[in-house]
């Protein structure tokens, strides 16, 4: 009977003993789940695309970036919108850009795409943006250093089309104690090439117009961006930008033909030059621990 009673209880102890293996296999399987974070996020009024958490925003420059966020498009490589609305006004870290459109789009074009932390589709703006109705804000957030350090990158480009158009930009941040930064240099030369074809006419009469354009242009711009912690709630902040476009022998060449017959013909050259400097100088105060905050921004142009 001992004999009997021995066996059972080593019977038993052997199933609890392979049922606390199978356990254990369990859990070893449980631990090698993974979460992946989500990149899009819809947050009261706005659209928020997590860059940093996006492991496709790698190796572009900003303004592809945007062109591939949803509710923005490009049709002309040259303006951004936003779904619903006539224009979208840009910001960079919750500031106004002053800069004029192309001197914008150059600078998306040469800020790579790992300087981005996020950017905020915002189609209802509210009070604290400085924009019409109709109009909607792209809000591009930099990346900021939390430890105090330095961290910069270069960037090259050649692009080979009817003409060989060849840029460069480098950025640099820092941040050290209460003060924080970044800027940006950029350059490139290309040259637009553009064909045309006009006729008009009826069976009897026709006119006809053929010609190109060639537009040479170098560009230089660049700018920097400074803040200065108050204290825990309050910030203040310069930024500069600048770009300078230079456009010579500019030759629009063009011919006139009627039923067949050389008309005239018209060759124009243009010598132009563009120069923008904008600067703003803000001023933020965080009013409560909900997030509310209260701004003032003084900017030239």
């Amino acid at each position: 009977m001992k004999t009997q009673i021995l066996i059972a209880a080593l019977f038993f102890s052997g199933l609890v003993s392979a049922q606390q293996k199978k356990d254990s296999l369990k859990v070893n399987a449980i631990e090698s789940v993974n979460i992946k974070k989500q990149v899009f996020k819809k947050q009261g009024d706005r659209l928020v695309y997590d860059v940093a958490a996006s492991p496709i925003a790698k190796g572009t420059n900003t303004f592809n970036l945007l062109k591939q966020t949803p509710m923005i498009s490009s049709i002309d490589g040259k303006t951004l919108k936003i779904l619903g609305k006539s224009d979208a006004v840009i910001y960079i870290n919750n500031k106004k850009t002053n800069m004029d459109s192309e001197a914008l789009i150059e600078m998306l074009k040469s800020t790579p795409s790992e300087d981005i932390q996020k950017i905020e589709v915002i189609t209802v703006p509210g009070s604290e943006f400085q924009v019409e109705s109709k109009e909607g804000v792209i809000n591009i957030v930099m990346k900021k250093n939390k430890n105090n350090g330095y961290n910069g990158t270069l960037k090259m480009q050649n692009e080979q089309a009817y003409y060989n158009n060849p840029s460069a930009g480098a950025s640099f941040n820092f941040r050290q104690g209460k003060w924080s930064g970044n800027s940006n240099f950029r350059m490139g030369s290309w040259t637009e090439r553009q064909r045309y074809t006009l006729s008009n006419g009826d069976p009897t009469f026709r006119n006809e117009s053929y010609g190109s354009n060639d537009d040479p242009n170098k560009n230089f711009g660049g700018g920097f961006n400074v803040d200065y912690e108050i204290s825990k709630n309050q910030s203040l902040g310069l930024s500069y930008n600048m770009r300078y476009n230079k456009s010579f022998n500019s030759i629009l060449d063009m011919t006139n033909w009627q039923n067949g017959i050389l008309m005239d013909r018209t060759v124009n050259h243009e010598d132009a030059q563009t120069r923008n400097h904008s600067f703003n100088l803000n001023y933020e105060i965080k009013t409560d621990s909900l997030g509310s905050k209260l701004t003032s921004n003084v900017s030239y142009l």
